[in-house]
């Protein structure tokens, strides 16, 4: 149960920041850092999702999106350092 608010807390955070960004109009002055931000939201839908309804399948669908999670947070820290 804890997991779970954690897990909507957490979605429910990252949701506000993108609205906050798009409202200050911060998202077109740092597009990748809110891309992969989107993302993040994204895959955790995805994986909560995957978790609610085919727990079994549920590991498999993790390390897909954390597979491109990692390229994008290689981006981002590509473009912080360049």
């Amino acid at each position: 149960m804890l997991t779970q608010i954690i897990w909507w807390v957490s979605i429910l955070l990252m949701s506000t920041l993108l609205v906050r960004a798009l409202q200050g109009r911060y998202a077109s002055r740092y597009l990748l850092f809110y891309l992969y931000l989107a993302w993040v939201l994204a895959s955790s839908l995805i994986c909560f999702y995957t978790f609610s309804t085919r727990p079994a399948s549920y590991a498999t669908v993790y390390w897909h999106t954390q597979f491109l999670s990692l390229a994008l947070g290689y981006g981002v820290i590509w473009v912080v350092y360049s």
